[in-house]
């Protein structure tokens, strides 16, 4: 139902001409989960070369290697995150923070990143999945109307 609004608020923003400022709460620092290996996946950043702030990559024995395969895993993981209010976004296909490819999560807060870090990896680790998530955090896309 958030989301609905959200959505609606966007349209209407679009349609009056006027644009809804990006915000991002928080910031980098309130991130609390170090760069490394744990139960089940690794967490890596920065991520160079490419705009993911932070990598979880599953080390399961089930590689995920297939872009149906990618984007049902994203789609699994948005769900798992659903109670998250920050997330607004992710799942598809795209380059993560190792090379390869993989599927993403996409919110708004640094102060939800460790949350999302730790439950994806959960989700990861359950599964026994080989998959590389990449962790966006930015403000929600708001159209520009000039």
């Amino acid at each position: 139902m958030v989301r609905l609004v959200l959505v609606l608020v966007l349209v209407l923003a679009a349609c009056s001409g006027d644009s809804i400022p990006s915000v991002v709460n928080g910031s980098p620092s309130d991130l609390r989960t170090a760069p490394g290996i744990y139960a089940g996946y690794r967490v890596s950043y920065p991520c160079a070369g490419a705009s993911v702030d932070v990598g979880v990559e599953g080390l399961g024995a089930n590689p995920v290697t297939t872009s149906d395969g990618i984007s049902h895993a994203g789609a699994d993981i948005l769900a798992s995150l659903a109670d998250v209010p920050s997330v607004w976004g992710g799942g598809g296909y795209g380059l993560q923070c190792q090379s390869g490819i993989g599927t993403s999560v996409s919110l708004d807060d640094w102060r939800d990143v460790d949350q999302v870090v730790t439950r994806v990896g959960a989700l990861l680790r359950e599964r026994d999945l080989s998959l590389q998530i990449g962790i966006f955090v930015s403000g929600i896309p708001a159209p520009v109307h000039n």
